[in-house]
């Protein structure tokens, strides 16, 4: 009887543990998804206004362009917490 209450304390510390790394799984991903669509739609806008302002969208470009190569890194990395989770 004693072996079986030790091995159910067993599984309920991982059970806690695995708790614990889903609920920090569930709040990086939400800031993830957060990060990436406000990136998406201010990047987009500062650079559009830039550039129909005269020009002035040219210097900013690269941040335009930062975004692009990452934006598939985020997206990637949010469904990977998802799937820990």
């Amino acid at each position: 009887m004693t072996a079986l209450l030790a091995v159910s304390r067993a599984i309920d510390g991982l059970s806690r543990i695995a708790g614990i790394v889903a609920t920090w799984l569930v709040l990086a991903a939400a800031m993830v998804s957060a990060f990436n669509a406000f990136s998406r739609y201010s990047i987009g806008t500062v650079v559009y206004l830039g550039q129909m302002m005269g020009g002035a969208g040219g210097g900013i470009t690269w941040l335009f362009d930062l975004y692009r190569q990452n934006s598939n890194t985020l997206g990637d990395l949010q469904l990977a917490m998802f799937a820990g989770m």
